[in-house]
């Protein structure tokens, strides 16, 4: 009886590997093919002067609950994490936690002072999460406060598609 439980047993620990070994390798095949979609301000200094494109930028704070929710809705739409990684330039970033950055050869000590200069509307106002587009020459052409649909991102990129095939 021994035997039977002992062979029971390994047959179940044998069994398990082929699943183990399924999972582990879905597990590799989804962070293979997640998407990155994102630069860092680093890449974006190296890239645009060589291959210029608009510049999707999404801020936010770690103190804003509205932010989270907008992450996920890019984290979890693969399609939209493709397109933007083909057609934008596109940071995320937590103003909190950036410092020392360099954008269009200019330097920022702290991400607030970034959104200082960036981030404010022409009446001084500002909330979270923050959207910004760049042209091909820093200029700041779309400014917009608040959380984003998938449907409204998608409708920003093919919005910024036809204007890359007029220039």
């Amino acid at each position: 009886m021994n035997q039977f439980i002992r062979k029971s047993h390994t047959t179940r620990k044998n069994s398990a590997y082929p699943l183990r070994a399924v999972l582990m390798g879905c597990l590799l095949l989804i962070m293979i093919t997640q998407i990155k979609a994102q630069i860092s301000f680093e890449k974006l200094q190296q890239e645009m002067p060589t291959k210029p494109r608009f510049i999707l930028m999404g801020i936010s704070s770690q103190t804003c609950a509205v932010c989270l929710m907008q992450s996920k809705i890019i984290k979890k739409n693969l399609l939209l994490r493709e397109r933007l990684d083909d057609n934008v330039y596109y940071l995320s970033w937590i103003m909190e936690y950036e410092s020392e950055l360099q954008f269009n050869g200019e330097k920022f000590e702290t991400g607030s002072n970034f959104v200082e200069r960036y981030g404010k509307d022409e009446h001084g106002n500002l909330a979270y999460p923050i959207w910004l587009i760049f042209d091909k020459n820093y200029n700041v052409v779309y400014r917009y406060f608040g959380l984003l649909s998938a449907e409204k991102v998608g409708k920003l990129l093919n919005v910024l598609g036809e204007a890359e095939k007029s220039d």
